[in-house]
């Protein structure tokens, strides 16, 4: 995240990329939402970090979310804060 100058939307396009790639080779990964709450924990802004650690709580606690809800999600507020 930092060294995309904390943008969530490049972060995004980055992650989807790596995920299509994946896909085109017929794999995947068990572990995006963990570094994608990772990813976004690094911005330093600290009402968007307060916004992804309450998603975060909330999939822990077994709210159903998947990695494009979280990053649609985490894209909007970033751009809330702007």
């Amino acid at each position: 995240m930092t060294s995309i100058d904390n943008n969530v939307t490049t972060f995004n396009v980055f992650v989807r990329l790596q995920l299509d790639y994946l896909t085109a080779r017929g794999e995947s990964s068990s572990n995006v939402m963990v570094n994608l709450f990772k990813g976004n924990l690094a911005a330093p802004d600290k009402k968007f970090a307060t916004y992804i650690k309450q998603k975060k709580n909330d999939y822990e606690e077994g709210q159903d979310l998947n990695e494009e809800d979280l990053m649609t999600m985490a894209e909007n507020k970033f751009k809330s804060l702007e």
